[in-house]
């Protein structure tokens, strides 16, 4: 019996001919030697370099309670107007030392908290005249590096 219509599978037919396949996702790199040329500072040293700058200013301790700080926070969040790939986001002014015990659970669980003392800061306001309420006054971050204290 003739079955009308049928067609034997051929080796052609298993792989895949005539489908139109995409090509493999290319993986972003942003240390390639050509972009390291001249002198230029890779994403991972800025952050680096930005994140000691602020733990230094801020003396190790967590801005929040006084604590040994190990984590550097982001006052301008990236769903905010920040992005990783902008190096002013990593400006000293934007960074703040936090603990890890306030780090993810204040500072990202209660953003309104900490959206009024001063840790996250939208994208409409500047950082440099936001003050920040810390464990031992206000305060506001500048962006050389420093800070000045607000009575």
């Amino acid at each position: 019996m003739k079955r009308s219509g049928f067609k034997p599978r051929t080796t052609e037919m298993n792989r895949g001919a005539g489908l139109r396949r995409s090509a493999p996702k290319r993986r972003k790199r942003a240390d390639t030697p050509r972009d390291l040329a001249d002198g230029a500072v890779s994403p991972q040293e800025w952050w680096q370099a930005a994140r000691l700058v602020a733990l230094i200013r801020d003396n190790y301790r967590c801005r929040k309670c006084g604590a040994d700080a190990t984590e550097v926070h982001h006052r301008r969040l990236k769903q905010q107007g920040g992005s990783g790939a902008d190096p002013t986001q990593h400006r000293p002014d934007r960074l703040v030392s936090m603990c890890l015990a306030h780090h993810i659970p204040w500072a990202h669980g209660r953003r309104l908290e900490a959206k009024e003392s001063g840790f996250v800061v939208p994208r409409w306001e500047d950082t440099e005249v936001t003050p920040i309420r810390c464990f031992n006054g206000f305060y506001l971050f500048n962006i050389d590096g420093t800070q000045t204290r607000v009575l």
